[in-house]
């Protein structure tokens, strides 16, 4: 009984899998059908592959970060998780903020996946809530620390010094 029920189980388990596959590929075709592919292609051509590896470098250490930092918070709250975990975690977050209206949607997912391990849903949605707010204030402080780097670039525009004064 025990076996067949399992069975069952991993039948329907993979043929979500299979939907979601499909439903993948669908959107994917969907996006690349409605595509302008020789402009895609003729941006990859002329683009320098070394700015490339460096974006997708920095892309993936951002991501390693959110999960450390995540980590750390959930740490606090007694709840541990792998980095691993929360990396892909964060990354499942991520496509739900872009596939739907608001940013909130990657978050409540985040708050979700951990609540268990916190023993609190609200608990959990707190710590996604401070480390989006740490997040920000990194990147304010990245920024801050970068104005004078390219200030030349901008010469006299007030927004810039609108942003330092921020």
């Amino acid at each position: 009984m025990q076996q067949e029920l399992r069975q069952a189980q991993s039948k329907k388990s993979a043929k979500k899998i299979v939907i979601k596959c499909v439903i993948s590929c669908l959107l994917l075709g969907y996006l690349l059908y409605e595509a302008d592919i020789a402009s895609i292609w003729a941006a990859l051509k002329s683009a320098n592959l070394l700015w490339i590896a460096v974006a997708f470098s920095l892309h993936i250490l951002g991501f390693w970060l959110t999960a450390v930092r995540w980590q750390m918070l959930l740490a606090v709250r007694g709840a541990h998780f792998s980095q691993w975990y929360l990396a892909i975690s964060a990354l499942i977050g991520i496509f739900f903020n872009n596939f739907l209206p608001s940013t909130v949607g990657g978050d409540v997912y985040r708050a979700y996946s951990t609540a268990k391990g916190v023993g609190s849903k609200t608990e959990s949605l707190t710590v996604v809530a401070v480390e989006r707010l740490t997040g920000i204030f990194a990147l304010g402080t990245f920024g801050v620390a970068a104005m004078p780097l390219g200030f030349s670039h901008f010469g006299n525009i007030p927004i810039i010094w609108s942003a330092l004064g921020g």
